[in-house]
């Protein structure tokens, strides 16, 4: 092992609280709708949107979780981008989980529906929306609840729910979007877009970086090149929002996108490092990058897919230096004596998070890290290597105990090794019974491509009475 990493964040997308919007024109005119309006009256009585330097802000309240609110955006040219943000005002008053749809003016047509996305799993979804037409929008804001039709089991909180919710129109993308340069020619590396990776006054060890486009056809290919920082770097592109218009019934959220891409991260040498194809659940690529080095995104069509009405993609490329993940010197920790130990954080109600971080650098190469554990605690993982975009195949976790007596083992397959009481869980958490530490075992094995053998996994630990 030659490269292992430790922090203490709960995730690496705890990083980008950066990304913070400026403020522009406020609203403050409230206006709820009873529970059971149809989507046609809600946007036939909207609250018109009047952009104040491309920006419309408006802070206000619904009476529960069975109310919405409802906007109406005026016309937008086919190729605006229009962003969504919302916030809770927790200093207001009551907060709820929002979720936002997107519908055609007269309400009669979903767009979009997106309750969290990627980047921020957070209760306020934040996302680009392409307009592939010339139209005008109606916006609703509405709880989880009422858009899941759960609310009638849902404890009802006091009134009223306040929230806060932003649009910013960006009518000219090449303006304020990278604009995407379609590759089908000869050199498609020759001819990338290049990017500028900025850095935040909080950490300038940092990048940053958002990529909108979209694929006109089942051959286009998009491709991005930027220069890695001046130090090695643990990077992240995150595939922001869902393909297609979302399901209220199955509570799962799309941000309107009709594309279904492949995305890959290329080295000088024109060597992908890292691959993202849409069969693995976790939508981000990641991988660690030399210093000052050449990069290329590259960004097509899934195999087999068929263009729709409206192909868009939005990726956020991060960057930072591995030196903020306390990078560890230990280059020999591959048995229970010598493992890394991880210094977890604590956090709210009894929880303590962390995350390892690591490559695997030959095909023996065998990673243990030592996790102290109370009797009582429960112990949830979440660990990835090719759901990542990694070349690392059949990730292995493995679990032992001080002694040496295994306790668990699990592989990656086409999902990320997940043990939790989660949907997307593997294996259930673990119970700190009668052993002080926990040491987690991790291996692979290799594939000629994508190059990278990065693996990550994420720990959550909670104590009994949570």
């Amino acid at each position: 092992m030659s490269n292992n990493y430790a922090t203490p964040t709960a995730a690496t997308t705890a990083l980008f609280g950066i990304l913070a919007l400026l403020w522009g024109c406020h609203s403050t005119d409230a206006f709820q709708l009873d529970g059971h309006v149809t989507d046609e009256a809600g946007c036939a009585n909207a609250i018109p949107v009047v952009w104040n330097d491309n920006v419309f802000q408006h802070d206000g309240t619904v009476d529960g979780l069975t109310d919405a609110a409802f906007f109406n955006v005026p016309v937008m040219s086919a190729g605006s981008w229009l962003l969504v943000d919302t916030f809770n005002d927790q200093i207001v008053g009551p907060t709820f989980d929002p979720v936002v749809s997107i519908l055609n003016a007269t309400g009669t047509q979903r767009l979009a529906m997106v309750d969290r996305v990627a980047l921020w799993q957070s209760e306020d979804p934040h996302f680009h929306y392409h307009l592939a037409d010339t139209q005008s929008l109606c916006i609703k804001i509405e709880s989880f609840s009422r858009w899941t039709h759960s609310y009638a089991a849902a404890q009802m909180p006091d009134a009223p729910l306040a929230y806060s919710f932003q649009l910013s129109l960006n009518p000219d993308k090449d303006t304020i979007y990278e604009p995407e340069t379609d590759v089908v020619a000869e050199n498609p590396f020759t001819d990338s877009t290049p990017l500028t990776l900025s850095a935040s006054e909080d950490n300038p060890d940092a990048g940053y970086h958002w990529l909108h486009g979209v694929l006109n056809t089942a051959q286009d290919a998009d491709v991005y090149s930027f220069t890695s920082l001046n130090m090695e770097t643990i990077t992240d592109i995150f595939v922001n929002g869902e393909t297609g218009i979302g399901d209220p019934y199955g509570g799962v959220s799309g941000i309107g996108t009709t594309a279904q891409i492949t995305l890959q991260l290329i080295d000088a040498d024109e060597t992908i490092v890292a691959e993202l194809s849409p069969d693995r659940i976790k939508p981000v690529l990641s991988a660690v990058l030399a210093p000052n080095s050449r990069y290329y995104i590259r960004v097509t069509g899934a195999p087999d897919w068929m263009p729709g009405q409206n192909n868009f993609y939005n990726l956020y490329l991060a960057s930072e230096s591995v030196q903020n993940f306390d990078m560890e010197t230990a280059s020999d920790n591959n048995t229970l004596d010598n493992a890394t130990k991880v210094n977890l954080t604590a956090g709210e109600s009894g929880s303590y998070s962390g995350i390892v971080i690591g490559t695997l650098e030959t095909e023996t190469d065998v990673d243990v890290f030592q996790i102290a554990l109370t009797p009582g605690q429960m112990f949830m993982l979440q660990c990835l290597g090719a759901s990542s975009g990694s070349g690392l195949q059949n990730l292995t976790v493995g679990t032992f105990e001080a002694n040496g007596t295994r306790v668990r083992a699990d592989i990656e397959k086409n999902t990320p090794i997940e043990w939790s009481t989660g949907p997307n869980s593997t294996r259930g958490p673990l119970w700190a019974d009668d052993y002080e530490d926990l040491y987690l075992r991790i291996s692979g094995d290799y594939r000629r491509s994508p190059l990278s053998r990065f693996y990550q996994c994420y720990i959550l630990v909670m104590d009994e009475a949570y």
